[in-house]
């Protein structure tokens, strides 16, 4: 999905926002029919996991040509804000090997960032920290990792289910799902760096508690929240909806608008483990679950 800022006009001396842009027909930038896993994007390059005969393998590409790069077998993976590097996991979702390797010069030779730790979910904007989302059952907990000395703050812990932790641009905020009742779910907003894991109740609290799961994050101003989510209790995510927060506070302003509805035909197929979604260079990357399950992007013009 391809997000062109609307303009903004004066009115008596104030800014205002012109309504948001409409939106096209959404746009393949894979072509393999293979089952998709996770996507990282920066600039120009995207890389993303694939089912490669019996497992999933890493494959990077260059966004707007053909050439993609097998670069070995895994899964969880998210590329460097500068894309000349990326972290991946080995081993189970709750005791993973971290490392990291370039996407360039010796791409085979790697570092181990740590063991038995979280799933990778992004890079802060200067490379230096890791945001790492570990989801054992009754003990979920985020955390941001330091690259240079190797240490964990923890933000948040919590008995509840956690998802979808989304780093924001500025890498000083996180935004999650958790869940509130027993088929009720809300997305909150932490400070990426905290003296101690933050309780519930410190928690802000970005939408109302909804009857249906939903994925949240960030635009690249961080000014905004994404909401993918369903409506009535229902199952796919057809709904893209936008809620705007303060710069500062990321406190909500206003109500939340929707920004598309997609066909039936052609549903986002989100997993809240194995899916996050990126935004990068204007577009919103997602998996769209049509008969070839590809990454698309879509425009709004």
């Amino acid at each position: 999905l391809s997000f062109h800022r609307p303009r903004r006009v004066r009115r008596r001396g104030r800014q205002a926002n012109l309504r948001p842009p409409q939106i096209g027909p959404p746009q393949p930038l894979t072509s393999t029919r293979a089952r998709k896993g996770q996507e990282s994007a920066a600039g120009r390059k995207l890389l993303y996991s694939a089912e490669n005969g019996d497992r999933f393998s890493l494959f990077l590409k260059d966004v707007g040509t053909i050439r993609e790069k097998l670069l070995r077998d895994g899964f969880f993976s998210v590329l460097s804000p500068d894309g000349s590097r990326y972290v991946y996991g080995q081993g189970a979702s709750e005791q993973l090997t971290l490392l990291m390797t370039s996407t360039g010069w010796w791409p085979f030779w790697s570092s181990t960032l740590c063991q038995n730790c979280g799933m990778p979910r992004g890079f802060s904007p200067d490379g230096k920290r890791l945001l790492l989302w570990t989801n054992t059952p009754g003990a979920q907990h985020l955390d941001v990792l330091n690259l240079a000395n190797g240490q964990f703050n923890r933000i948040v812990s919590s008995d509840k289910d956690l998802m979808g932790p989304s780093l924001a641009p500025d890498g000083q905020w996180v935004s999650f799902v958790a869940k509130v009742g027993e088929h009720e779910w809300q997305t909150f907003v932490v400070p990426a760096s905290t003296e101690k894991p933050l309780s519930s109740f410190e928690w802000i609290l970005v939408t109302a508690v909804s009857d249906s799961f939903h994925i949240a994050f960030w635009s690249e101003r961080g000014d905004i929240v994404y909401i993918l989510t369903a409506r009535g209790g229902g199952g796919n995510l057809k709904w893209l909806e936008a809620q705007r927060v303060d710069q500062s506070s990321k406190h909500p302003i206003g109500a939340p608008w929707q920004l598309h509805e997609f066909e039936e035909l052609l549903v986002p197929g989100m997993d809240p483990i194995w899916n996050p979604v990126s935004v990068n260079d204007g577009k919103i990357i997602l998996e769209l679950g049509d008969s070839s399950t590809n990454i698309w992007v879509k425009d709004l013009k």
